[in-house]
């Protein structure tokens, strides 16, 4: 069933023109980075409360210490594994359009893909929220938390959207446009009932998209149902489908 499924996306993906791929981290897993609510997920271990934005004005110091614990700390070993660099090489193809990604890992531009939309912010940069001084990861010393700002001594934000406060305005403009135009939808590693983002395959598909998801499990969505469901590790199952895609297109 995998591979009849992997045919017919490939078949699907061969006749499209304008396709995008929207992922969650699960896409991420293979590159030592834990998901959010899978199994073995950050929030089984973890309260989800160090990062409530309200929670982070009120308590900026002790949420540095879990903000740096659950992202900083392990995206200084995390590369891009073979699903980033199979994007990547679909977009160099000229057949992936954009990413929509609701991870803030900035594994996608590392594996070489362009066109990426981080829905939910990133943790490449961070800033102050005094001044609006913008830092990138690199210029920040991570051994003296919590960072501060050069210029004016506030604690600086990393430039992700924490619970509570809104998708940047450009992402979800960019992003909303993305699923209203697609004709093919790629869905990878994401739950799809984190809202808004699993509003977006619905989105596509009201406007006769065909929806493809790449999951180790079916989503729980009860917002969209895929075309075509592929189950499987998307390490393995993407490059698969990129070779076939070549092999079509020869």
């Amino acid at each position: 069933m995998i591979e009849k499924n992997i045919e017919k996306a490939v078949d699907v993906l061969a006749k499209k023109d304008n396709i995008v791929a929207m992922t969650g981290s699960g896409i991420s897993a293979a590159s030592g980075l834990k998901t959010f609510r899978g199994k073995d997920g950050l929030w089984e271990e973890y309260n989800p409360q160090a990062l409530e934005i309200s929670y982070f004005y009120e308590h900026r110091a002790e949420s540095w210490e879990w903000i740096y614990k659950l992202f900083f700390e392990p995206l200084q070993y995390a590369k891009p594994n073979p699903a980033h660099y199979a994007l990547a090489e679909l977009e160099k193809m000229n057949k992936l359009n954009a990413i929509i990604t609701q991870n803030i890992d900035g594994l996608h531009q590392a594996a070489g893909s362009k066109n990426v939309i981080e829905f939910h912010g990133t943790t490449r940069n961070l800033i102050c929220t005094k001044c609006g001084a913008e830092y990138s990861r690199e210029q920040i010393d991570f051994s003296n938390l919590p960072p501060k700002c050069n210029n004016c001594g506030e604690i600086l934000k990393p430039d992700f959207v924490f619970f509570g406060e809104m998708i940047p305005h450009k992402a979800a403009e960019y992003a909303y446009h993305h699923a209203m135009h697609c004709d093919a939808m790629m869905i990878i590693g994401t739950s799809g009932i984190v809202m808004p983002a699993a509003d977006l395959p619905r989105v596509a598909k009201q406007n006769n998209a065909v929806l493809i998801e790449i999951n180790l499990e079916q989503n729980n969505s009860k917002i969209f149902i895929p075309d075509i469901f592929i189950q499987g590790d998307a390490t393995v199952i993407l490059p698969k489908i990129v070779d076939k895609l070549k092999q079509k297109l020869l």
